[in-house]
């Protein structure tokens, strides 16, 4: 049976007493943690599955993924034994490659349990996790921020995250993904599912230089973002809704549906081969190397042209 979010967030693990304190959940390495007398058998046999389990750094994350299923297919454990796991991550914080592992492992021990409805605490730690969600088919609570690649090849379930998110939903083909603050990218490779993003899609420190937005090969599925996102380019298809400003949408769309609820601030249409672009705000009077699709500004269409394919000869279209 899968609790609510308000009565999960309510009712902590009891076995939280014997992992510590941790300090009011600080975001501090708390190494000592692993070196506690658990008494949950179940932990402790995460513990040591987490200390023995043979990978290698360079693995592939579905290589490790599949480590980390083989570990732990004979232990016995609740979604509330994983909630509590969660807690005890603090203590591994410092070894090699931290925040791979705590998520795949995370997510492993989340598909194979028995039981469904899981809520994962990361306010505590210093060390962001990265990669939860992978090939998820759960339905995960994540009380406070994670690190890159959130419902990475997700297949199913829902993933909540009272926080903000990296790289959200990349090959993901099912289910959902809801993210209460902002991210940096979301929907590379998506072929299905939905993605929510209540805050923005905006460049974070740690992605200097990288591709900001929506985009790269997005094929299908719904994303809607309620604040403003800095691209949407090179969708291949999918429904996409930006309530806010977008700086640059459209480029190589091959059949999406973008709605944008601003302005679009800098490009638009730029190769673009098909789909459509609504835009309630303002627009940019040129649009340059438009290749065909259509786009309405507030509710008109202003330019309707056939199909393209990429190569072809491109139109500059200046707008009254």
């Amino acid at each position: 049976m899968i609790a609510t979010d308000c009565a999960r967030r309510m009712s902590v693990p009891s076995e939280l007493a014997a992992l510590g304190k941790f300090s009011g959940f600080k975001s501090e390495p708390l190494h000592d943690s692993r070196k506690m007398k658990v008494e949950n058998q179940a932990i402790e046999s995460m513990m040591k599955t987490w200390a023995e389990s043979d990978y290698k750094l360079f693995f592939p994350n579905a290589s490790m993924y599949r480590v980390f299923l083989d570990k732990i297919k004979d232990l016995d454990y609740r979604p509330e034994d994983v909630e509590s796991f969660s807690i005890a991550l603090a203590g591994f914080q410092g070894e090699k490659e931290f925040s791979r592992k705590s998520g795949l492992y995370l997510s492993a021990l989340m598909n194979n349990c028995k039981e469904d409805g899981f809520v994962i605490h990361t306010t505590h730690l210093s060390e962001p996790i990265s990669n939860l969600g992978f090939r998820n088919r759960r339905n995960i609570v994540v009380e406070g921020d994670l690190g890159t690649f959130v419902g990475s090849e997700m297949e199913n379930g829902t993933i909540t995250v009272h926080g903000s998110g990296m790289h959200v939903g990349q090959d993901m083909s099912g289910g959902r993904i809801i993210i209460e603050g902002d991210c940096h990218k979301a929907g590379s490779n998506m072929q299905g599912g939905e993605i929510i993003i209540h805050g923005s899609i905006r460049e974070s420190p740690k992605s200097s230089g990288e591709y900001c937005g929506i985009g790269f090969e997005t094929h299908g599925g719904k994303i809607t973002v309620v604040g403003d996102c800095k691209n949407c380019q090179n969708v291949g298809g999918g429904d996409i809704t930006i309530g806010g400003d977008v700086e640059a949408v459209g480029m190589r769309n091959n059949g999406a549906i973008i709605r944008i609820g601003g302005s679009v601030t800098k490009e638009l249409g730029r190769w673009m081969w098909d789909g459509e672009i609504h835009v309630e705000g303002d627009i940019p009077k040129v649009i340059t190397e438009f290749g065909g699709g259509k786009i309405f500004h507030k509710g008109k269409l202003v330019v309707d042209y056939p199909r393209s394919y990429p190569g072809s000869s491109n139109k500059t279209i200046e707008l009254p």
